[in-house]
């Protein structure tokens, strides 16, 4: 998210210059920072009780991390290749590399990591508030 808000504020878009200028309300703006941080907070509780209760299936635990492991690599590398096909390319969309096997591959890659996450911490989940956090936020 520190990456977007960086383009946000310093790359050139081009629907910064056909959007209305229209200021959002401020109590708006707050809503919608506090609900991301909630979104956030509850997408990350499985690493978070990990830290507090040892995990019980020490191979599940292995998988999760596997999962992010690959996913991490599928949303940087699609990442790249899109940035790569848009300079050389800007008005087509990408279909090769990882686009070829999805439309979106970089959420995908999101997606699996995240996934890995909520895998890997199930051990160390031990109540039903615990386990209703971490559903949550899958």
């Amino acid at each position: 998210s520190g990456l977007v808000l960086w383009k946000d504020i310093f790359a050139s878009d081009y629907r910064k210059s056909t959007q209305p200028k229209r200021p959002t309300p401020f109590f708006k703006r707050v809503l919608t920072w506090f609900f991301v941080a909630l979104f956030e907070t509850l997408l990350f509780s499985p690493a978070l009780f990990h830290l507090q209760t040892p995990t019980r299936f020490e191979r599940m635990a292995m998988f999760g991390v596997a999962l992010q492991f690959v996913g991490l690599t599928l949303e940087s590398g699609a990442d790249q290749q899109k940035q790569a096909h848009k300079r050389a390319n800007p008005d087509t969309p990408i279909r090769s590399g990882f686009y070829r096997l999805s439309r979106h591959a970089n959420y995908l890659g999101e997606v699996v990591f995240w996934t890995g996450t909520y895998i890997a911490g199930i051990g160390s989940l031990t109540n039903a508030v615990q386990w209703s956090t971490a559903s949550l936020g899958l």
